[in-house]
C-alpha cells in the first residue's frame, strides 16, 4: 500500500496505467495486456518506450500480488485496508499524486488507480489528521490537502 502510493506521486505513467486499469476492471472484471497496452499507446503514441514500460509495470503489479493472470487476462486482486493511519495516507497519497484540490470522502474507494484496494472512509477517521483537512458542501463531503 505504502509503495502503490509512493509511485503514484512520483510516476505518472505508472498513475495513468493504473487508472486505466482501474476502469477496465470497474467495467469488465479483468483486462489484457493487449487492452492495456492499447490505452497506453492511444495516450502516449506508438513507441517501443510504451510497450517496454507497460511490460514492466505488469510484472511490477504481478510481483506485489495486485493483479493476478486469468487464461489470457488479469483480474485485480483486493487488498483490504482496516488501518486508519494507512487509509488516511493512501487518502493523501492519491490527492497529491493526482494535483486534485478535494475528493469526495464516499468515493474515495472508487477511484481507478486505487483499484488493488479495498477501504472505506468514514468523516470521523479525518478529522483529527493533520495533513488532510474536511471540506463540507451542501451534498457531500470532501476530503483536500491542508
Amino acid at each position: 500500500m505504502l509503495h502503490w502510493g509512493l509511485i503514484l506521486m512520483a510516476y505518472p505513467y505508472f498513475r495513468e496505467m493504473a487508472g486505466q486499469a482501474g476502469r477496465l476492471l470497474q467495467i469488465q472484471g479483468e483486462f489484457s495486456t493487449i487492452q492495456i497496452r492499447r490505452k497506453m499507446s492511444a495516450l502516449y503514441g506508438e513507441r517501443e518506450k510504451v510497450n517496454v514500460a507497460t511490460k514492466k509495470i505488469l510484472k511490477t503489479w504481478k510481483d506485489l500480488n495486485v493483479i493476478l493472470p486469468k487464461e489470457k487476462a488479469f483480474i485485480g486482486q483486493v487488498i483490504p485496508i482496516t488501518n486508519t493511519m494507512v487509509k488516511q495516507w493512501v487518502c493523501e497519497a492519491y490527492l497529491r499524486a493526482t494535483g486534485k484540490v478535494a475528493v469526495e470522502v464516499n468515493h474515495l474507494h472508487e477511484e481507478p488507480s486505487l483499484f488493488p484496494f479495498q477501504f472505506t472512509l468514514v468523516e470521523q477517521e479525518l478529522k483529527e489528521n493533520k495533513h488532510l483537512q474536511l471540506i463540507y458542501g451542501q451534498e457531500a463531503i470532501r476530503v483536500g490537502i491542508r
